[in-house]
């Protein structure tokens, strides 16, 4: 009895775990086209962060839209747009998803940025336009015009644990819940303030990039996030 005792409490936690890291790996490549839809929606606005966000919540809206077989066209809508107001709600509230803007880079705006000849915005551009005509290099910048015009996105998702035990185990593992008896040798990852608060809300951050070209001149957007540790 003691032996079947210890054995189901293995086999419960693994069974648990491969459940939950299922979960996971669906959620991950769910937010890999949600990463490329934020950085095409980007593409088309100017890099702005708002266009970007909206972006990703139509991308992660199928992580959160369960609907019967037999439902109609109208409560598939419904469903879809509840779950992209769910995601953009955890945007705008903060702490669950971070969104760094890679490229181009701040050396990059400073070495290509121009002012807005439209007046829409109140810092640099990146032009777009005529690029062939332009200096395709500039000793500021580590890259090249070509180059600044195209939008890479880092987008960390923190996706909500469901499986019981599991993320107290991670939360433990990751140092975040003290641990009564850690192993001799064990000495947990450093973990930044964004991602420490994922895991002790019972979630787990999950990273994906996107890279597109610009179709519009980069704005140099202030309100990305600078660090997703």
């Amino acid at each position: 009895m003691v032996e079947t005792v210890i054995i189901l409490f293995v086999t419960l936690l693994l069974l648990l775990g491969i459940i939950q890291f299922a979960l996971i790996y669906d959620a991950k490549n769910t937010l890999n086209y949600a990463a490329f839809e934020a950085a095409r929606a980007g593409a088309v606005n100017y890099a702005d962060r708002q266009a970007v966000e909206y972006g990703l919540a139509r991308g992660l809206a199928p992580l959160y839209t369960s609907l019967e077989a037999s439902a109609g066209r109208r409560q598939h809508v419904s469903a879809v747009q509840a779950a992209r107001d769910r995601v953009l709600a955890e945007i705008r509230q903060g702490g669950k998803v971070c969104i760094e803007r890679i490229n181009p880079a701040p050396d990059a705006f400073r070495a290509y940025g121009i002012r807005d000849p439209m007046g829409r915005f109140k810092g640099l551009v990146i032009p777009n336009d005529h690029l062939r005509y332009r200096s395709a290099r500039n000793m500021r910048a580590k890259v090249n015009i070509q180059d600044a015009n195209l939008l890479k996105l880092r987008v960390t998702y923190c996706y909500p644990m469901y499986t019981p035990f599991i993320s107290q185990v991670i939360q433990r593992l990751m140092g975040v819940r003290p641990d009564p008896d850690p192993p001799r040798g064990w000495q947990a990852p450093e973990l930044g303030s964004f991602r420490r608060a994922c895991y002790a809300e019972g979630r787990f951050p999950i990273v994906a990039q996107a890279l597109v070209r610009m179709q519009t001149p980069a704005w140099e957007d202030p309100s990305y996030d600078t660090d997703c540790r």
